[in-house]
């Protein structure tokens, strides 16, 4: 008994004395799946399949369902496309799943509000109790953002903040940038300020911080790219723990690195012959992560720094 105790107790001041790259880290895998635009009775127009893109997602739910270690699914926005209450049918696929949903606003899903409990209500059906937000799994932080929170598609008319948002896009028109359109949007200054501090805290703690947001934050010169993409990037780039970036809301999907970080641009499930989803492993121990496309999402393998 007294080499069991001793044995223990060693273990017990080891397990103390590991550094921080070594306590709480695995392996997480993920399901990722990016601008279903499910609309019911729309006809399919230019490659879009926007009345049986609730049947892609049936399909992505029952594969995820088959992983048995997939901590969570990530749903990176507009999962509808022309009315917020279509969502009520998605979210009986949704329901499906075996694990949770962590859930971002895109530009869509808030198509069709038209005053202040139409916002809330839409923002209930995709159990956003806060528009942004961070989780933890595994010493992997990921960090959900708003790229709705200052635009006009977000904001009622006549209101300080509409008219913000109206100020921001005239001065990205002026600029004759490629993204002033009124279906982007930008971060403000409080958020901005909440994700410097959550970096702060990751980087303190050496954890693997993952970026997750419907618009684009780089490239910065494309036509569906934040309006201060530059200043978030710019941010993020002053902390070691970030490693990659995940959005949707460009169907055409991509990939891009700019100073070691990841840009991946995740494929819109509603466009094209076939379906488009991925499962993602993030490997804090070995610094990289791996991206198993399905369908049209292309496989990927990224080493991080």
């Amino acid at each position: 008994m007294k080499t069991v105790l001793e044995f223990l107790l060693l273990a017990l001041v080891l397990s103390t004395q590991l550094p921080a790259t070594a306590q709480g880290k695995h392996s997480v895998t993920i399901g990722i799946v990016a601008d279903v635009q499910y609309a019911q009775g729309v006809p399919d127009r230019i490659g879009r399949h926007y009345s049986t893109s609730n049947e892609r997602l049936k399909e992505a739910v029952r594969h995820f369902n088959q992983i048995g270690d997939l901590e969570f699914v990530i749903d990176l926005g507009d999962m509808t496309d022309c009315d917020y209450t279509h969502y009520a049918t998605l979210q009986d696929v949704k329901r499906c799943l075996h694990t949770q949903w962590h859930n971002v606003m895109g530009n869509h899903d808030l198509k069709g509000v038209k005053d202040a409990g139409d916002l809330t209500q839409a923002a209930d059906m995709k159990s956003l109790r806060k528009p942004y937000y961070s989780v933890t799994r595994g010493g992997v932080r990921f960090i959900f953002l708003n790229t709705s929170d200052i635009a006009t598609h977000s904001s009622l008319p006549n209101t300080p903040a509409y008219r913000l948002a109206e100020t921001w896009l005239a001065d990205c028109k002026a600029m004759k940038a490629p993204f002033a359109k009124d279906y982007n949007g930008g971060i403000g200054l409080k958020q901005l300020v909440w994700l410097e501090n959550e970096l702060k805290k990751a980087d303190a703690k050496n954890q693997t911080a993952i970026i997750c947001c419907h618009m684009v934050l780089f490239p910065f010169d494309t036509a569906e790219s934040l309006w201060n993409g530059m200043e978030v990037v710019h941010l993020i780039e002053r902390h070691p723990s970030v490693k990659a970036v995940f959005c949707g809301h460009r169907h055409s999907g991509g990939y891009f690195e700019r100073k070691g970080i990841h840009y991946v641009n995740f494929k819109g499930m509603v466009e094209g012959n076939n379906n488009r989803f991925a499962v993602v492993t993030i490997e804090p121990a070995s610094h990289s992560i791996v991206i198993d496309g399905i369908g049209d999402e292309p496989d990927r393998t990224l080493e991080c720094r």
